[in-house]
């Protein structure tokens, strides 16, 4: 039987970006004044992107890909609570994510992968990431009620 926390763990789904991939979707997203303000500091650039469009989006830093090894970038897009400790199963479909990227004109971005990720113990979040995770868990709830409303109860 898995723990409840009687907290939820913050996990955050989106898409894994490289660091070469930053810049091209800087220069998509963003206004000309950020880029000449920030010059070639991409995070800093997208990070103020979405502040500015007031856009619950956000890119984490992540150190190690769980396949490549390699550092990564995860473009956040939702957050969902875990009561377990454990990575939430919900998953959008691929489909729907590439049909997303492709809104914004990234159809020929590279390889772009998408998961969920942990947030990262020590890194402040965002202003909208605590209403954005309690919408989440309401949603939760409303979900459980409705669904113990439809079990008949026999003891």
């Amino acid at each position: 039987m898995s723990k409840v926390a009687f907290r939820p763990v913050p996990y955050v789904w989106g898409f894994t970006l490289s660091e070469d991939q930053l810049p091209i979707l800087a220069r998509k997203l963003a206004s000309q004044e950020l880029l000449d303000r920030y010059k070639d500091r991409w995070h800093t650039i997208l990070l103020e992107t979405m502040r500015r469009k007031n856009r619950r989006q956000t890119f984490v830093w992540y150190p190690r890909h769980p396949e490549t090894g390699l550092p990564f970038y995860l473009w956040v897009h939702f957050v969902v609570p875990s009561w377990t400790g454990r990575f939430p199963t919900v998953t959008p479909s691929e489909t729907e994510a590439i049909s997303y990227l492709r809104s914004y004109g990234l159809g020929n971005f590279g390889r772009v992968g998408s998961g969920y990720a942990r947030w990262p113990k020590g890194i402040s979040t965002p202003e909208w990431f605590e209403a954005a995770l309690f919408e989440i868990i309401e949603k939760q709830g409303e979900t459980a009620v409705s669904l113990a409303r439809r079990i008949r109860w026999d003891p």
